[in-house]
C-alpha cells in the first residue's frame, strides 16, 4: 500500500500562489523576521491541507468561537481513528484532517500566519532534539507510531488544560489572567498541529 499523501488535484489554486499563511518575502528585509527555509517535504504538507479546505471550513464555520470544548472534542474523537491504523490510508487522512481543523482553530483565534507559525515550530523541535532534550523525533520514519501518538495526546492534553484555565480565570473575573492563557492555547495549538506536521512528514519519508 503507497504511504504518499492523497495527490487530488487542489481547487482554484493557481500556479506560484503562496501557501495561505505563509511569510511574503517580497516584502523589505527589515519588516520580515527571516526564517529557516520550509523543507520540500513540509510543503508538500502545507500544500495538501490547502485542498483539503472542509476541515478548515468545518472549525471556521461549524462551531463556535463560543465553545472550545467542542473543538477539543474533535480533536479527541480524532485520536481513536489514529489509533486504529495512521499508516493505513484513513489513518493518514485523520492526520491530515486534523492538522486542517488546528489550522483552522488558529485562524478563528486570531493567528495571521498560521504556516509560518507551525513551520517555526517544528524548526524548534528538531533543533530540541539535535540538543538530546527529546528523546526522539516524531518526524522519523523509525519511530512507532504508538510514541508519536503519545506525543500527540500530551499535547492535546496541554490544550485542555489551556482551555479550563481560561474559563477558571474568566469566571473570576481576572481578565489579565484569562488573555495570558488565551496566548497560552495558540501556543499549545501550534505545538499540536507541529507534531502532525512531524507525523505526517514521516510518512513521507517512509514513502
Amino acid at each position: 500500500m503507497s504511504r504518499t499523501l492523497p495527490q487530488a488535484p487542489i481547487k482554484g489554486r493557481k500556479p506560484g500562489r503562496k501557501l495561505r499563511g505563509l511569510p511574503d518575502h517580497h516584502r523589505t528585509e527589515g519588516q520580515v523576521k527571516k526564517q529557516p527555509p520550509i523543507p520540500a517535504i513540509r510543503e508538500k504538507v502545507f500544500a495538501f491541507t490547502e485542498q483539503n479546505d472542509a476541515c478548515v471550513k468545518r472549525v471556521l464555520i461549524g462551531y463556535g468561537s463560543k465553545n472550545p470544548d467542542l473543538k477539543l472534542t474533535e480533536l479527541t474523537i480524532a485520536l481513536a481513528f489514529i489509533a486504529a491504523g495512521p499508516e493505513s490510508e484513513e489513518g493518514k487522512l485523520t492526520l491530515v484532517n486534523l492538522f486542517g481543523f488546528t489550522f483552522g482553530w488558529l485562524m478563528q483565534l486570531g493567528v495571521q500566519m498560521p504556516y509560518n507559525r507551525i513551520h517555526q515550530e517544528r524548526v524548534r523541535q528538531e533543533e530540541l532534539f539535535r540538543q538530546k532534550k527529546h528523546l526522539f523525533s516524531v518526524a522519523s520514519p523509525v519511530v512507532s507510531p504508538a510514541r508519536k501518538l503519545r506525543v500527540l495526546v500530551e499535547e492535546i492534553g496541554e490544550v485542555a488544560e489551556a482551555i479550563d484555565k481560561i474559563e477558571f480565570h474568566t469566571e473570576a473575573k481576572a481578565a489579565i489572567y484569562a488573555r495570558r492563557w488565551k496566548t497560552e492555547l495558540v501556543t499549545e495549538l501550534v505545538q499540536v498541529a507541529a507534531v502532525l506536521c512531524a507525523w505526517l512528514e514521516s510518512l513521507e519519508v517512509q514513502s
